[in-house]
């Protein structure tokens, strides 16, 4: 008897990516052929047994494509506490027990992120424990075309054991989206129910922006960590001339100043409502390199261009704890954090030198 095609199952929420879906159905079944895929929607079997053939064709599959757009997370948790069966949870937790060679793939919709283990309910935290360990990978309506040729050609390669050619699964990286200026309303998202927040920059210029949150986080007595450029130092005034000719010196050299202030405000403030605060800042005096806003899954990059404000360059937001940026950006903050100058104590507001042996 010859072998049944290895085939793609496609899981997906019907009243959430029903049309993306039957998009990306479409273009692997130009590219495989409908023998290579199982979509729901397509499947003609009238009088047929449906739930069972359901369960056989995901318990034999080789690749299961888990989609995943805005509300795919809420949607599991309401399903999770009713007795409704719920297919999209129960042919993940298929496959995560019976069909242990299947390649579990979750495709982020546009700027979907992979859910959070924290975010789920109790009766789907250890899917989604399973699920967010997987590699992803996002498919953008704005670039499906590519997406979808770089997906398939790693999907011809897991249906397809002999093929020769060499393929990577195209990464998701953790960049989930690129700001034209930084985002202050995502960060403020961030920062609302973070659990560590560390931020790196030379001064924050969008104070105003960010304190509320800064003060609902500090009162929960979570870890807060806040290096900005030592106002009274060389690279300090050479950063404000450069960007003086487009954003006015003064402003900026009164931003340096006020940082402090505003910080040990705030730490006055709360340390008086009887607050336990874990909140450090210190100053460093080394060239930056990046502006960094990192929270526990989300954090924000931004840049130092040249004549321009870090607030009104490109930042590119990341989701998850991916090594190769993430990683990167964490050491960062730990080794200019480390080898700041001076600390500032937030209780009288004085300047602490910091020694090194």
């Amino acid at each position: 008897m010859l072998d049944q095609p290895q085939k793609i199952f496609i899981n997906y929420r019907r009243s959430l990516n029903k049309h993306v879906a039957g998009r990306i159905f479409s273009y692997l079944k130009d590219t495989f052929g409908d023998d290579r895929l199982f979509f729901d929607t397509a499947y003609q079997d009238l009088g047929g047994k449906w739930p069972a053939k359901l369960t056989q064709e995901v318990m034999h599959c080789s690749v299961l494509l888990v989609i995943i757009g805005d509300n795919w997370l809420t949607e599991l948790n309401s399903r999770s506490k009713t007795k409704e069966r719920d297919w999209v949870r129960e042919e993940i937790n298929t496959v995560f027990k019976q069909n242990r060679d299947c390649h579990i793939i979750p495709v982020l919709i546009d700027d979907a992120k992979l859910p959070l283990e924290k975010d789920a309910n109790k009766g789907i935290k250890k899917l989604i424990k399973k699920l967010v360990q997987l590699e992803a990978v996002v498919i953008n309506h704005h670039n499906f075309d590519q997406d979808m040729a770089n997906l398939a050609q790693y999907l011809r390669v897991l249906i397809d054991p002999s093929s020769s050619v060499p393929v990577k699964l195209p990464t998701y990286t953790g960049i989930v989206k690129i700001h034209e200026t930084f985002p202050s309303n995502a960060v403020q998202e961030s920062i609302r129910e973070a659990k560590e927040i560390r931020i790196l920059t030379t001064w924050i210029t969008n104070w105003p922006d960010l304190e509320y949150y800064i003060e609902i986080a500090a009162k929960r007595g979570i870890k807060i960590r806040v290096l900005l450029i030592d106002p009274d130092c060389e690279i300090a005034e050479r950063r404000n001339e450069e960007i003086a000719p487009n954003n006015g010196s003064a402003n900026h050299l009164n931003v340096r100043v006020e940082n402090k202030s505003h910080i040990v405000a705030l730490y006055r403030k709360l340390k008086a409502q009887n607050y336990k605060l874990d909140i450090k800042l210190r100053y460093y005096d080394v060239r930056p390199s990046v502006s960094l806003y990192l929270t526990d899954q989300t954090s924000f990059l931004g840049f130092f261009l040249h004549s321009s404000r870090m607030v009104s360059a490109p930042a590119i937001e990341f989701q998850g704890t991916d090594k190769t940026y993430l990683g990167r950006l964490q050491t960062e903050f730990k080794k200019v954090w480390n080898k700041a100058t001076i600390q500032i104590d937030l209780e009288t507001g004085n300047q602490n030198h910091i020694e090194r042996p």
